[in-house]
């Protein structure tokens, strides 16, 4: 019977051995991430590219936005700024301009500042340089909150606002980021009587993403031995019951508030991060969202202040969100959208046609002759029409009959915007304009009409 006993122990014992050793053999490895040394090059097959830098944690930065310690400033574009606050002001439109924070500053503790490509990166001297920039846009009397400190104070409780492998934040820092907005906003003269609409969050479960900076890693360097992050979603409904009068008696009016950004606001089409909705919650009205996914810094604002949603119903805010490290006083991008505010070129004054063919954008610019009946650069806009779709990249060269010249650089999003005429804001000049030249960045066909049409807000 003992006999008979010992073997039975002794082959639960391998079954144990064997059972233990498969589990150990279905492991998973342990989490490792490496940035190879090609990650770390500024240039890469000619073109300057991103600088990947390992961080603590397994987190990735980009150099030269994560990790940002400079904000430039030039006066023209400041003065186009000024020119958009005041613009929209005219029109009854309160500009909030919303700058996310570098990464690498809202969360300084998970940079490595050993790490290759780290170097220089002076974690208090960057979260100064972006207070300092928030400081010059408010003299600019702009509203600007402030999500750093916001950030800072809900660390604690909510984690990071941002993602470890990627350039979005988490919904949880969308949603301290509302909170700050919708606090701000409150302040603003009128902020305080914006129509009554209560809202709460349907959670929608879980989606595993990869983050876009390990991607970028993974496909210079290989797979990487590192598990998706998690995200969760969730979208904005009305609360049951909550019914306004407006409602009850037709068609609700358009949102007071209107959100303007890139992926931060409409990822994928949706508010993936629950960025809009955590906004309508906080604020308790309804906000609309016009975000467009990778359709940059500009393009999103341009195509939304030509829209009928704009032109025929200014909003009382626009919250206009985008990541600190892009330039916000780009003289070229904003003399494209100063002009969609009040431009009518339903009758321009004066126009002209050309026929662009140009296989090669090295055989020259095209000539655009406009008549000579004096028209003056003071309040104008120039509208560009083109038919070719492709054409997304130019230079404009504004020649004065006095020989004064001027260029704007016209680069366009294919994300967004691209049926619409492209108006540029032509600086006041005491002489009139003359000619256009048009010169391509790559391959295009077709016409190409140039009107001159009055800005409806005198500069």
């Amino acid at each position: 019977m003992m006999c008979l006993l010992e073997r039975w122990v002794a082959l639960l014992a391998a079954v144990v051995l064997a059972v233990a050793s498969t589990a150990q053999a279905e492991a998973p490895a342990p989490t490792r991430l490496e940035v190879c040394p090609t990650a770390l090059e500024p240039e890469r097959d000619g073109r300057r590219a991103t600088v990947f830098v390992h961080g603590r944690d397994d987190w990735l930065f980009r150099r030269d936005q994560d990790l940002l310690v400079k904000y430039t400033w030039g006066a023209n574009g400041v003065a186009l700024l000024e020119r958009l606050q005041a613009d929209l002001a005219a029109r009854g439109t309160t500009l909030i301009v919303v700058r996310l924070p570098p990464r690498g500053v809202a969360h300084a503790e998970q940079v490595d500042p050993h790490a290759p490509g780290a170097d220089g990166f002076d974690p208090a001297a960057a979260r100064k340089a972006y207070l300092d920039h928030l400081s010059r846009l408010r003299r600019l009397d702009i509203a600007v909150p402030d999500l750093l400190t916001a950030f800072d104070a809900a660390r604690a409780t909510q984690g990071p606002a941002f993602r470890a492998r990627d350039h979005h934040w988490r919904p949880e820092g969308a949603s301290i980021a509302a909170d700050a907005i919708a606090a701000s906003i409150r302040e603003l003269p009128g902020g305080d009587r914006l129509p009554a609409a209560a809202f709460e969050r349907k959670d929608l479960g879980t989606t595993a993403a990869r983050g876009a900076l390990l991607l970028g890693v993974e496909k210079i360097c290989g797979a990487q031995n590192v598990v998706d992050e998690t995200i969760m979603l969730g979208k904005s409904v009305p609360v049951a019951g909550a019914v306004d009068a407006a409602a009850l008696f037709g068609d609700p009016p358009p949102p007071e508030v209107v959100v303007v950004g890139a992926s931060n606001t409409n990822k994928g089409g949706m508010d993936r991060f629950y960025f809009a909705g955590a906004l309508r919650e906080s604020l308790g009205t309804d906000v609309l969202n016009v975000g467009v996914d990778g359709g940059g810094l500009f393009p999103p604002l341009s195509a939304y202040l030509a829209s009928p949603a704009f032109q025929e119903h200014p909003p009382r805010f626009l919250v206009w969100v985008s990541g600190a490290h892009l330039r916000l006083d780009d003289p070229h991008r904003l003399r494209e959208v100063v002009p969609r505010i009040s431009t009518d070129c339903s009758a321009p004054i004066a126009q002209a046609t050309a026929t662009v063919d140009r296989p090669d954008p090295r055989e020259g610019v095209v000539l655009i002759d406009l008549p000579d009946d004096g028209v003056q650069g003071d309040g104008w806009t120039l509208q560009i029409a083109a038919s070719d779709p492709a054409l997304l990249r130019y230079d404009l060269t504004l020649l004065h009959t006095d020989g004064h010249s001027e260029r704007v650089g016209v680069r366009r999003s294919p994300r967004v915007g691209v049926e619409l005429p492209v108006q540029v804001l032509v600086s006041p000049h005491s002489a009139p304009l003359q000619r256009v030249s048009l010169l391509p960045k790559g391959p295009a066909k077709g016409e190409v009409r140039v009107a001159v049409c009055k800005n409806g807000i005198a500069p």
